[in-house]
């Protein structure tokens, strides 16, 4: 395995409530095992990247709508 580290030292304090809800929910949930802690890092990692796919592709969109809304305008302009 590679030596860089994947988990920065993170401070609870810092991330107040977030941080608690996660550790009340996981406790609840019973994840105390670091696979199944793994497991939903893992899921939520994978719904992140298609969540940025995804807002990738709609920003592209609206770009080329833009393009071509100010494309039309100049048109309308130029008469």
């Amino acid at each position: 395995m590679d030596n860089v580290k994947h988990y920065a030292e993170r401070n609870a304090e810092d991330l107040g409530q977030v941080f608690m809800d996660h550790l009340m929910a996981m406790t609840a949930e019973k994840l105390h095992r670091k696979s199944a802690i793994a497991a939903e890092l893992a899921y939520r990692d994978q719904r992140i990247a298609q969540l940025e796919a995804e807002l990738k592709k709609e920003k592209g969109q609206c770009a080329y709508c833009q393009s071509a809304y100010d494309a039309l305008n100049s048109e309308g302009s130029e008469g």
